[in-house]
């Protein structure tokens, strides 16, 4: 606490003295002992009106010690509290510790119930209005809910410090008990204040239940911070031999708590953690190279040996082990998510499989169909279409047999996942919105997130635009209310990659420019990859070459740093990047004399293999990767070529319905065909169509400035 001068101390005496006239002796006598600090000062002040050192008569401050130098005070501010509270009659001594127990604020009603002498309680009023004119406590507020606060936390703890352990213990399981029965019917509220009291009456039972209680209301409530507290402290209990529980439950706890750090963003915590409850389930994920690649072939075999004989379920396990199995499959789930974001294919397709494989073992089941829906991303990647559609057909026919919501929410997201990769968009729209729908009624914001996601990127891809801006906005907004990095990295480059595309340059790179700020503090590889291509495209679109060079440089280097990833949304990262860099090499030739040429050459060689690898995966790749491979084919000089390249990918475009690649396409043909052909003011035509059709006004200048060129 900062200091004061003396002549605001010598205010603040008056202030808290209310008097007009002070003498000179008592305002020295406090600052010399309270050193400015303007709490001791009150402090001081109000211990020589209690012990009768000084009293107040008309607004005037009079000395009744006749030499008030030679007065002992305690040297710190507790001590000048202790020494105030040992002035009071025990009763109202009493009466101060068992607010304290109740909490720095403290109510009247909780206060008269609890307090362990019953004679005494018609003269708590009293006692509170004096300790209100000692200004020890203030009146918080008035009936009927009267309530009282300790002027200063230091003062309540101080309070609360004077009491035997064997006091507070009973104090707090009194206050415990009284909520309990008090709120017996409504005691959701109460978790928390029940966890606070139960654990310093040191019964750890009661602690546990509460804990365990109150963590899963937070996780549910998306109170993640409050959730990741409630659950650490409840495994402290275990991990201390306070408690005693099964290996199972304590795995319950593990997967919530890494839950909690994955809404928060920390996800290499959370994959740790869920490594600790696969573990104390049985299942664990296996260490080292060697029995990892053993496992995962394990475990691929044994799906394909249940595709093969289209496996029947084993109903003979008992109700346990299904359980076992369910938790299980549940945290392979959440391991798979957390390898997603990561990066780690590797660990996302183990997970997945893993987790099937379980699920399988375990009947038909709300687990097997989100189990099955995860396999139709995997299999699309892989990729073996065939396969996927099979696993998304299979995921949806037990959530339309059960109508669970939360099971519905996230197979719809996750078999639109792959839909939309696959380029199967028919009903992509209708279904992302029930998802959203179901999870928005259920408040599970964590899938309503996701799968706002996936909306606001389906809408990008099919040249919706103003509706991708949109989503991205709601995706946004949420995720700076909960303060997750990784979610505002992706929620600001989905709004830019929609103004990008609308020719709104110099609002897209505000926006990227705020993700980019978020790089290095959080483990989401595909964020960064996105949002940092499509900056350097943004900067080369604004003029801004040596930017668009050194953020590109960098982007090219992290894609570098390990295979492609399994998201087909990272595509978008590396599509700017490959045609930032052709532009580059095209359009900046003079401007970019710094930038050895070879390695130009070189980095957009090895960007259109990695987007030929995405278009291996995902249809929805195809038409880009093949714009590109044809700019590279015409940069080499193979026009023949790089005119069949277009056209396919014209085709390819045209048959998914991407209006967007359309326009491009055609007109990246209509520029590069001679003036002489008659094709190529069809293709000017039709680009200008398209783009003109989704507001795609940075493409539709490029067309215009062709077709004025056409017309000279």
């Amino acid at each position: 606490m900062n200091t004061l001068p003396a002549e605001s101390i010598e205010e603040l005496i008056r202030q808290r003295l209310k008097v007009s006239v002070l003498p000179k002796s008592v305002v020295e006598l406090v600052h010399s002992r309270a050193e400015g600090n303007p709490f001791f000062t009150e402090e001081v002040v109000f211990m020589l009106l209690d012990q009768g050192v000084i009293r107040i008569r008309d607004k005037v401050c009079e000395i009744v010690s006749p030499d008030l130098k030679r007065l002992q005070f305690p040297s710190t501010v507790r001590g000048i509290i202790t020494s105030r509270v040992d002035k009071l009659e025990p009763r109202e001594q009493l009466t101060l510790k068992v607010a304290s127990v109740i909490g720095r604020a403290f109510s009247y009603r909780v206060l008269y119930d609890v307090h362990p002498v019953p004679d005494d309680r018609p003269l708590l009023r009293h006692y509170l209005d004096d300790l209100q004119q000692r200004n020890i406590t203030l009146l918080e507020t008035p009936e009927p809910n009267l309530s009282y606060l300790f002027k200063h936390a230091i003062t309540w703890e101080t309070v609360y410090d004077l009491m035997t352990f064997s006091q507070r213990h009973e104090f707090h399981r009194q206050v415990a008990l009284w909520y309990e029965h008090t709120y017996a019917e409504n005691l959701t509220s109460y978790y928390p204040l029940l966890v606070y009291h139960w654990q310093r009456a040191e019964d750890w039972e009661k602690t546990r239940d509460y804990l365990e209680k109150a963590g899963t209301q937070a996780l549910t409530n998306y109170a993640n911070e409050e959730a990741v507290q409630f659950f650490s402290q409840v495994l402290e209990l275990a991990d201390t031999g306070r408690v005693q529980v099964s290996l199972a439950t304590k795995a319950e706890w593990l997967v919530a708590l890494a839950e909690a750090l994955f809404n928060l963003g920390d996800i290499l915590e959370s994959q740790k953690i869920l490594e600790k409850a696969l573990a104390a389930l049985g299942w664990p994920v296996p260490a080292g190279n060697g029995r990892f690649a053993f496992s995962l072939l394990s475990q691929t075999i044994q799906q394909i040996w249940h595709r093969l004989r289209r496996y029947g379920y084993h109903n003979r396990l008992s109700s346990e082990t299904q359980q076992q199995i369910r938790r299980a499959v549940y945290a392979y789930e959440l391991y798979g998510r957390n390898s997603y974001f990561m990066d780690d294919t590797r660990h996302l397709l183990y997970a997945s499989i893993r987790g099937l494989n379980l699920a399988e073992q375990g009947g038909p089941s709300l687990e097997l169909a989100r189990a099955y829906s995860v396999m139709s991303v995997i299999a699309g990647v892989i990729p073996l279409h065939r396969l996927a559609r099979f696993y998304a057909q299979r995921a949806v026919e037990i959530i339309n047999s059960t109508h669970d919501k939360t099971t519905r929410s996230f197979v719809l997201s996750r078999v639109n996942i792959y839909n939309i990769g696959a380029g199967l968009w028919s009903s992509v729209r209708e279904q992302v919105a029930q998802a959203i729908q179901d999870a928005d009624e259920l408040g599970a914001k964590t899938q309503w997130l996701e799968s706002v996601g996936i909306l606001a990127w389906f809408n990008n891809f099919a040249g919706n635009y103003d509706d991708g801006f949109h989503w991205g906005q709601v995706y946004h907004q949420w995720s700076e209310t909960i303060g997750n990095e990784r979610s505002i990295v992706w929620g600001l480059t989905l709004q830019a990659f929609a103004r990008l595309h609308q020719g709104k340059i110099q609002e897209a790179i505000p926006l990227l420019e705020e993700g980019y700020a978020f790089s290095g503090q959080h483990e989401d590889r595909i964020a960064q990859i996105i949002n940092q291509g499509v900056l350097a495209q943004a900067y080369f679109l604004a003029g801004d070459v040596d930017k668009a060079w050194k953020i590109g440089h960098k982007t090219f280097a992290l894609m570098s740093e390990s295979p492609l990833p399994a998201a087909f949304t990272a595509f978008d990262g590396y599509l700017a990047l490959a045609e930032m860099l052709l532009d580059l090499q095209e359009t900046y030739q003079e401007s970019a004399k710094q930038i050895p040429a070879s390695e130009l050459d070189s980095m957009i060689k090895q960007t259109s293999k990695w987007l030929n690898g995405f278009a291996r995966r995902y249809p929805i790749c195809v038409p880009g990767a093949l714009r590109i491979a044809g700019r590279v084919a015409w940069l080499e000089g193979n026009r023949q070529k790089a005119f069949r390249l277009w056209r396919k990918s014209l085709a390819r475009a045209t048959a998914i319905g991407m209006p967007y690649d359309e326009g491009i396409v055609h007109l990246e043909l209509g520029r590069r065909l001679d003036v002489s052909n008659s094709a190529r003011i069809y293709h000017l035509q039709m680009a200008y169509e398209n783009l003109a059709r989704i507001h795609a006004d940075y493409g539709l200048r490029m067309v215009e400035k062709s077709l004025a060129l056409e017309s000279r």
